[in-house]
């Protein structure tokens, strides 16, 4: 038994089946005696415990009772003010100064919701996109968006988006859309962008026909198809294209080659001057494909490179000029002499014979990537003044840039991404633009620089000071290098790695141990 002890002469007793003697027994009474005496009051002090254990559960009952009632007394108290702070908000949104924007205002944050940057998500014939969705919100917000005709103006189609599912079900939802913005956009010039893919040429042949309806309104137009018999349908636009500025031509790849019969469709087009040709195969865009040259301003070229020298000889007003040229076979004598170009980006090239075939005076701005050998002597026989050089691409011919910088006497800006098999040869050019006492080296009016390294070459210590000499020139009073541009990486398997922070680690360090200003 738990705290209680035998008594001493009870012990053999309590341990054996021996009789107990007559003297024992009155010990043996009194002893339970004793025991139910103790038994008694622990019992009373349970029962105790138990009426206060049930008190006090009963209290908690009360407790958790009153607790729910106040849970759910909070909980209407939420709602109801819930309910006050919405009523509050509405009588807040009366005085909200978004209903105070004028129209024209908010007409403007819509175009800048379908702006050109969004051009892949918006302006589509789908209805959760702008400018679908602005109708959406409210009744002054589709007042608004209905009224201002060109927002619907701009007209992306593109057959590889449109899914017809369940929530599509046939061809005649993006045709409803269209037909829907068409009349929205009413008589202003539209901007339509039309991509088809192969599968998809019933569903584009449909929506082709609609447009061309409205082909006089035609402002900018891009067409990217596989598929030629589409043009077909685009045999109505001859002679209507009068609105037409922009005009870009797409030949996806494996795409059939442009048929003769369709070769005038945009030789009528006063007002065109603005022409982009690709052509991924080199096979869709055909050389008798014509065009008003003689008002053109702009024009990029991805296609048979001889095509591109017919257009230049008809072309005397360009500003500005892009080509991807691969290898040209063949030169053109004389040269086209190009008055007005101020702007020339030529990609990959391969050949001096773009640069031998043309003449540009009044050259401001050259972007050049690939073959630059030919690219001096190009200078030199136009007697242009460039501004701005950008070589993004230099794997080789470094012996031609020092050459080119000497015939740039007013450069301001000079972009030069160099591999590491070049850059030997930029360092002995970067050495060149140092400015030392009273000379001003090359390139005296430059302004900007910006040097993009490539496999991790490194600067030498000629370079470092020509980057400080054209920050703190006495030479070039006034025209000391206000911007610089170092980047610095190594492609790593599919990754660039960029090491420009190795790079102005080094450049600090040129600082501290040759006392330079920090730049």
């Amino acid at each position: 038994m738990h705290g209680l002890q035998p008594l001493p002469e009870l012990r053999l007793l309590l341990r054996s089946n021996e009789p107990p003697s007559d003297s024992q027994v009155p010990t043996i009474r009194n002893e339970i005696a004793t025991i139910r005496e103790q038994l008694a009051s622990l019992k009373a002090k349970r029962d105790e415990f138990h009426r206060k254990d049930d008190a006090f559960r009963q209290q908690l009952a009360a407790m958790e009772k009153q607790m729910n009632e106040a849970k759910k007394e909070a909980s209407k108290l939420d709602e109801e003010m819930r309910a006050v702070e919405e009523h509050m908000h509405a009588h807040f949104s009366i005085l909200s100064p978004v209903r105070h924007i004028p129209p024209e205002i908010l007409s403007e944050i819509f175009h800048w919701t379908c702006s050109s940057q969004w051009a892949r998500t918006v302006h589509r014939l789908k209805v959760y996109t702008a400018p679908w969705a602005l109708t959406h919100v409210c009744r002054a917000w589709r007042h608004v968006a209905r009224a201002d005709a060109g927002l619907w103006s701009w007209i992306r189609i593109d057959t590889w988006d449109i899914r017809l599912s369940a929530s599509n079900m046939s061809a005649s939802y993006p045709l409803a859309a269209l037909e829907a913005q068409l009349h929205l956009s009413r008589t202003v010039p539209l901007t339509v962008e039309f991509h088809v893919s192969q599968k998809k040429r019933k569903l584009a042949t449909t929506l082709l026909q609609t447009l061309v309806l409205h082909s006089h309104r035609w402002k900018r137009f891009s067409l990217k198809i596989t598929d030629v018999s589409l043009l077909q349908t685009l045999m109505q636009i001859r002679d209507r294209l009068d609105s037409l500025e922009c005009l870009e031509i797409g030949g996806e790849a494996y795409a059939e080659s442009w048929p003769l019969d369709y070769a005038d469709l945009f030789s009528v087009a006063p007002r065109l001057r603005e022409v982009k040709l690709s052509d991924r195969d080199l096979e869709f865009i055909s050389p008798e494909l014509s065009f008003p040259c003689v008002n053109l301003t702009h024009l990029r070229l991805s296609c048979n490179p001889p095509f591109f020298f017919d257009i230049l000889r008809q072309a005397p007003n360009l500003v500005e000029c892009e080509v991807i040229a691969w290898d040209v076979p063949t030169l053109i004598d004389p040269a086209v002499k190009l008055s007005s170009l101020r702007r020339l980006t030529a990609l990959e090239l391969q050949t001096t014979a773009l640069t031998s075939a043309i003449l540009a005076p009044n050259l401001q701005y050259l972007r050049v990537t690939g073959y630059i050998d030919d690219i001096p002597a190009f200078i030199d026989r136009s007697k242009c003044r460039l501004s701005v050089l950008k070589l993004p691409d230099i794997w080789r011919d470094t012996h031609a840039i020092l050459p080119l910088l000497q015939l740039t006497p007013d450069l301001l800006y000079l972009e030069l991404s160099l591999c590491n098999t070049a850059a030997d040869g930029v360092e002995r050019v970067l050495a060149a633009l140092e400015v030392s006492g009273t000379s001003t080296g090359l390139c005296p009016k430059l302004e900007s620089m910006s040097i993009v390294f490539r496999d991790n070459p490194r600067l030498d210590l000629p370079s470092y000071r020509m980057i400080e000499s054209r920050f703190h020139s006495q030479a070039l009073p006034g025209r000391a290098l206000r911007r610089l541009r170092i980047s610095s990486g190594i492609f790593q398997g599919e990754g660039w790695v960029d090491l420009t922070k190795l790079h102005l680690v080094e450049m600090q360090r040129f600082i501290d141990e040759h006392g330079a200003k920090e730049s």
